[in-house]
């Protein structure tokens, strides 16, 4: 009993432990659901930039490791829909999607941990994490994404991506249901392995 003890005291110190969230738990990383809620420093009532995505195509903006970025859903394009979060298993959606979503290229180095904090509480919304090489955004038909994570309907958490062997990149989507436009907050930290 005492070892036990000292395991589980061991482990509430270690910062490498995960709990898995309620939503899709895929094979994107440790879902963590929230984690810690997201960083909880949106101001809801900011003016931020509401023009159109920079592209390429639907991205707004590239964010790398170490950066912040807080904007809002007005303005952003609708490419993301029910559809697609469904068909690459981002999350199970219970709205439509069809308002605008923000999305923001992460290039990882090879090997890297990406954790993804996210704070949408001004509006509840969605958020997906999904691994997407390809410099134009996926169709809504006949895309090919293998893998996908997200926080359905909601005010954040936090998501993780796992190493991979070689660099790879990830399209962060902050998508709004209902035409819902509101402010929101991405954090990226990562970690060599």
């Amino acid at each position: 009993m005492r070892g036990v003890m000292l395991a589980a005291l061991a482990l509430a110190g270690c910062d490498s432990v995960k709990i898995l969230s309620d939503d899709s738990g895929g094979v994107f990383g440790d879902d963590t659901g929230r984690r810690t809620g997201g960083s909880g420093v949106t101001d809801c009532d900011g003016a931020y930039d509401n023009s159109p995505p920079d592209g390429p195509d639907c991205v707004t903006a590239s964010i790398a490791c170490g950066e912040t970025v807080t904007g809002t859903t007005e303005g952003g394009g609708s490419q993301f829909t029910l559809d697609l979060y469904q068909s690459a298993y981002c999350f199970v959606p219970f709205e439509n999607y069809d308002g605008p979503e923000r999305v923001y290229a992460l290039d990882l180095p090879a090997d890297t941990l990406a954790e993804i904090d996210v704070d949408t509480s001004c509006e509840d919304m969605g958020f997906a994490a999904l691994k997407w090489d390809p410099s134009t955004c996926p169709p809504n038909e006949g895309h090919n994404i293998t893998i996908c994570e997200g926080l359905q309907y909601g005010t954040g958490g936090s998501v993780d991506i796992t190493p991979f062997d070689t660099e790879t990149r990830h399209l962060l989507v902050v998508d709004a249901p209902s035409g819902t436009e509101a402010a929101f907050t991405i954090e990226v930290t990562c970690q060599s392995r």
